[in-house]
């Protein structure tokens, strides 16, 4: 940790390169300036809409928007500050502990990452069903021993790299290839249903993350692949540049719901449109997106569960789909959804009207209540195969029955709905 009279301030760097340097202002926010260096790059991109990389239409507090939503949240967030000895609202000093290992592409640290060969801690199951059982693996691991792993969001969970069948720790700044998303006591079946609605959506021409389920003894945590990384032909792991809608929109982490002042659909759709360099192919999958989650019973469709993912190739597209899953099945979690349809939330009181009123305002004519009329047809069926072909492979699991529930009443209402 850097000491009380150092000034607060890290670099940032792709692939080795100095980008900027991120800093803090008197009222405890960050600030990022692109290196002199980087913006006269021919190669150079700006590391978030947000932040135009020739200065420009830079948005108010982007940059604190764009590095906080690297953080993690909630519960682990607590967890992780009380961990490495520091205030829960430190973000400095989490970026400064946690920054090896982002979302994305970017590196944060003290001192330029200096050439070296990845290294990694292998991982046994006792030692991961000891950290998954205690209910902050994240917290425990990262920030010390010379792992630097920040994963955003509020749910257990290691950055991992997967070698055969041998899960492995990313040390200092290596990279990783996989999450592994831990078995919650306080919501049952939580990588079944995840892995259940990952699937369902990936047969509604939704592109998602893969997934699968990764047993340790008697309880399976849910692996997944990272969109944003590669594996090159060599063994190389490439990270590949991304950012979350919040960061696009210079939106901070505690507002990323619409009720709480967060991004709307509207906005997120015109982000897509503009950035994507197939923006036809990633706007249909965004509205195919909406619609699936209020069928699904999801309520947690957010602006940080959409990003956008910088190819090798430099080009720009809207990342596969993550964080799916029924949130329904839990009877504690709100049921009214994070992104409204024409500022209605409740899935049960969405119109017709209000679906032509969302489709007006972002010009997509009868796509969207044609896409709404097809899932809601579709989805009950599709359910119930793919909780036969699970059962075949798995065994089954209860909470698909909760889910194939919700998913046959939601689209009946919904589509009795439509039609007012």
């Amino acid at each position: 940790m850097q000491m009380a009279n150092e000034p607060q301030q890290l670099g940032v760097y792709f692939e080795g390169q100095p980008v900027g340097m991120v800093a803090v202002d008197p009222g405890g926010r960050f600030t990022f300036e692109y290196a002199s260096a980087w913006k006269s790059n021919r190669k150079a991109f700006a590391i978030s809409r947000s932040l135009p990389l020739q200065g420009g239409d830079a948005q108010p507090n982007a940059g604190h928007a764009f590095f906080a939503n690297l953080l993690p949240e909630g519960r682990v967030r607590e967890l992780v500050a009380r961990h490495l000895g520091v205030s829960q609202g430190n973000d400095f000093a989490l970026l400064d502990a946690l920054g090896g290992e982002c979302a994305g592409a970017l590196v944060i640290s003290r001192a330029p990452p200096t050439p070296k060969a990845p290294s990694y801690r292998p991982l046994d199951e006792h030692e991961v069903a000891a950290l998954a059982s205690r209910g902050h693996a994240f917290a425990e691991i990262s920030g010390t021993d010379g792992i630097r792993l920040s994963l955003a969001g509020a749910q257990d969970k290691l950055a991992v790299k997967v070698d055969g069948a041998r899960l492995l720790l990313p040390e200092g700044d290596s990279p990783s290839t996989h999450i592994l998303k831990f078995a919650n006591p306080d919501y049952k079946h939580l990588p079944e249903n995840e892995l259940f609605v990952t699937r369902l959506a990936g047969q509604c021409e939704i592109p998602t993350v893969s997934a699968e389920l990764h047993a340790i003894g008697r309880t399976r945590h849910l692996l997944v692949r990272r969109y944003d990384r590669v594996i090159e032909a060599d063994g190389t792991i490439r990270r590949l540049h991304q950012e979350d809608l919040c960061q696009a929109l210079g939106v901070a982490p505690a507002r990323k719901y619409e009720e709480e002042g967060g991004p709307r659909f509207d906005q997120c759709f015109g982000v897509v449109d503009e950035m994507s360099i197939e923006p036809a192919l990633d706007t249909r999958a965004l509205l195919r997106w909406l619609v699936f989650n209020m069928i699904v019973g999801n309520a947690d469709g957010h602006a940080k569960n959409l990003s956008l993912v910088l190819g090798p190739k430099g080009a720009v597209r809207l990342a596969p789909f993550f964080d799916l899953l029924s949130t329904a099945a839990y009877p504690r979690i709100a049921t009214r959804v994070a992104m409204t349809v024409s500022g209605k939330a409740d899935p049960g009181q969405i119109a017709g009207k209000d679906w032509r009123t969302l489709a007006k305002a972002i010009g997509v004519g009868s796509y969207l209540e044609d896409t709404v009329r097809e899932l809601t047809e579709e989805l009950p069926s599709r359910a119930r195969q793919l909780t036969v072909e699970l059962k075949r492979e798995h065994g089954g699991f209860a909470v698909t029955e909760v889910i194939n529930t919700t998913i046959r009443k939601r689209a009946r209402r919904t589509r009795q709905l439509l039609k007012s």
